[in-house]
């Protein structure tokens, strides 16, 4: 059935709405532990400046599908827009045909190419708009890039990349949360679990609600 849903109906519509969505690829592709500090600053730098315009334009394309969603500003029921997210997700996002393929791990370090590149720049840009819908909370959430002093065999997936972060409501250690690996990861596996290949968690975006309700 995800099989189908790729070629025709509401997943095949939104797949070719996007074909002309304005791609996304930080000026150094690649892990941000293989990345040295001038190309990790580089990266914050350029984002930064086209996180406000990834949003609209992640905004824009969701209004296209029908789906209405606040500013970051705006939001006033975060759960209420985890489950559109979520609903969003289950009846078109997960039937994205090679949606999982596209989105599976190590995206940072290839470089996709037409439809596939506008299908991640979309996934990305959702990553980037929750985290900006949590930045704009007053629980001290900013864009960084996660410069932990990791030893090379503990060294985190965050580090040396661009992160949403905040001083820990729980001590005074910084947290880094990985918000737009979590939107990819999460739309791969989502997709596998239509496809009857995982479980699907019962509200996918929820990670975002834990991180609006100061979980962490």
């Amino acid at each position: 059935m995800s099989f189908l849903s790729g070629l025709i109906g509401k997943a095949a519509k939104f797949d070719k709405s996007l074909s002309q969505y304005e791609l996304f690829a930080f000026p150094h592709a690649g892990k941000g532990i293989d990345l040295s500090e001038a190309q990790r600053v580089a990266n914050l730098d350029w984002f930064l400046r086209v996180k406000d315009e990834r949003c609209q334009l992640f905004l824009a394309a969701m209004a296209a599908a029908g789906v209405h969603l606040p500013e970051p500003g705006d939001v006033t029921d975060h759960h209420a827009l985890t489950l559109s997210l979520d609903t969003f997700a289950r009846s078109t996002l997960d039937h994205v045909r090679q949606i999982d393929r596209i989105c599976a791990p190590g995206w940072r370090e290839r470089r996709p190419e037409e439809r596939e590149a506008a299908i991640l720049s979309f996934v990305i840009d959702l990553g980037i708009y929750c985290g900006e819908c949590a930045r704009s909370t007053p629980l001290g959430f900013d864009w960084r890039i996660d410069d932990t002093r990791y030893r090379r065999n503990d060294w985190m997936p965050t580090a040396g990349c661009v992160t949403l972060s905040h001083i820990s409501n729980r001590g005074p250690q910084r947290l880094y949360h990985d918000v737009i690996e979590w939107a990819v990861f999460r739309s791969a596996q989502n997709a596998r679990a239509s496809a009857g290949k995982t479980i699907r968690p019962v509200n996918s975006f929820a990670f975002l609600g834990d991180l609006m309700d100061a979980r962490y």
